[in-house]
């Protein structure tokens, strides 16, 4: 009996010891990321678990809303951290990030026979070398692409009595834009009091001013829709001196002043955010908004279900051309991990064509494709009704200018400041100017 309960105990305490041993093994391969909290993570996380059988690694994301995810993102950069595995960063602040030093180059990876290729060719045209290149190194890819564009609603431009109304006012038929001169007219024509209490209830648009860089985004829309103003671009030179204080440039901030104060775009317009153009279109308060196209993920949350069939998608409006700025979410590897190849493993694993075109057709969250040939999908275009617009349009859209960052941030106060009569157009880029000279030449261009 003795010799049985010996034998017991030993095999438990061995199965003990098995457990433990194993547990630290596999916690030993975890490999965290951080991330901006929204749908491409949540996507991300539901088909998390099918990596991790695969390959013995286990993913865990660490999730922050917008500004903690940025301080965290460049504490980690600033101070050669390895608390993050991999890391998500924004196109935004790009130029930025990449010339930490953190990031790890993958050419050596890519190389490896015994490790899968990234494919990056099946990314939009330049947007490894816009976002994730450094020294002339691949330092990180895109997991999310978008542009900008434009939702509206449908079931109104469609609707005849609406098209005979505009037609008897404006001389020309109802649809969506396709000049910024016939925006102005749509937006007027939608800015309605419906109810007869004498007070404006439904808005033309619902577009965004806030000053941390939705009102720059809205500038920006119009104004690179001219051809360029010098050496192929819109802000800079070639030698990195301002170019966008010119007759163009003053003419948008005149046509968003005349239209703001006018009372077209629906109320909060200066304290609104991107993801939230979505809201007074799903409120049935707005004929179109704009906005970043995988932000309309929005409307297809619950609440606003029974207006999606209503709201269909378009490009930009445009002066000269059509043209609209291409975005991403990025990954890149940190240097200082100690599961590299497991990193990357996962980097092409989540990035690939078949795992993107799933994490739009079999999740509950969507994550806008990262690559061309899901764009092209079918059965992706059946799940993400915009993203046969932004697909088309990410094939000729052109990536951030020279210091976004700054750009966004010292501008977007500025252009408030005409929205409301604090500054003239010539004075706020007059300003504008003044402060990217000084930026410029404090970063040795």
């Amino acid at each position: 009996m003795k010799i049985v309960k010996f034998k017991i105990t030993l095999i438990s305490v061995l199965c003990m010891i098995g457990f433990v041993f194993t547990s630290s093994a596999w916690a030993a391969r975890v490999i965290k990321v951080i991330n901006l909290a929204a749908e491409p993570v949540w996507a991300e996380e539901e088909i998390d678990q099918e990596f991790e059988k695969q390959f013995g690694v286990k993913i865990i994301h660490e999730t922050y809303d917008w500004e903690p995810f940025i301080h965290k993102v460049k504490l980690e950069i600033a101070t050669g951290g390895s608390e993050y595995d991999l890391i998500e960063y924004y196109a935004v602040i790009s130029k930025g990030v990449v010339q930490g030093g953190l990031f790890l180059p993958l050419e050596k990876y890519m190389k490896d026979p015994n490790l899968p290729d990234l494919d990056i060719d099946n990314f939009p045209p330049g947007i490894v070398r816009a976002y994730g290149s450094y020294e002339g190194k691949i330092v990180g890819i895109p997991r999310s692409v978008v542009c900008r564009g434009y939702a509206y609603r449908k079931d109104l431009f469609e609707d005849p009595d609406e098209q005979a109304k505009f037609m008897a006012g404006y001389g020309y038929e109802l649809a969506f834009p396709k000049t910024w001169d016939q925006f102005g007219d749509v937006i007027q024509f939608f800015t309605r009091d419906t109810n007869g209490d004498g007070k404006i209830d439904f808005w033309g648009c619902s577009n965004g001013f806030d000053a941390g860089g939705a009102a720059f985004d809205m500038f920006e829309d119009m104004y690179i829709t001219y051809n360029p103003i010098k050496d192929g671009g819109w802000f800079f030179d070639k030698k990195y001196n301002p170019i966008f204080n010119n007759e163009k440039a003053i003419h948008v901030l005149e046509l968003l002043k005349e239209w703001t104060q006018a009372g077209y775009y629906s109320p909060g317009y200066l304290n609104r955010l991107w993801i939230d153009v979505c809201d007074d279109l799903g409120a049935n308060r707005a004929a179109i908004g704009g906005t970043y196209m995988e932000l309309f993920s929005k409307l297809l949350r619950p609440e606003y279900e029974d207006m999606v069939p209503k709201i269909d998608f378009a490009p930009d409006p445009i002066f000269d051309a059509e043209r609209t700025i291409i975005s991403a979410m990025m990954y890149a590897i940190n240097k200082n991990s100690s599961l590299k190849e497991d990193a990357y493993r996962y980097l092409a694993w989540i990035t690939s064509p078949k795992i993107d075109g799933r994490l739009v057709t079999d999740t509950k969250y969507v994550r806008m494709p990262c690559r061309v040939t899901t764009y092209q999908n079918p059965k992706v275009m059946a799940v993400i009704p915009w993203v046969k617009v932004s697909g088309e349009a990410i094939l000729t859209a052109i990536p951030w200018p020279p210091f976004l960052e700054e750009l966004m941030f010292e501008l977007s106060p500025i252009i408030q400041g005409v929205l409301v009569d604090k500054l003239s157009p010539e004075e706020a880029l007059n300003q504008a100017t003044a402060k990217m000279e000084k930026i410029v030449e404090r970063a040795k261009f």
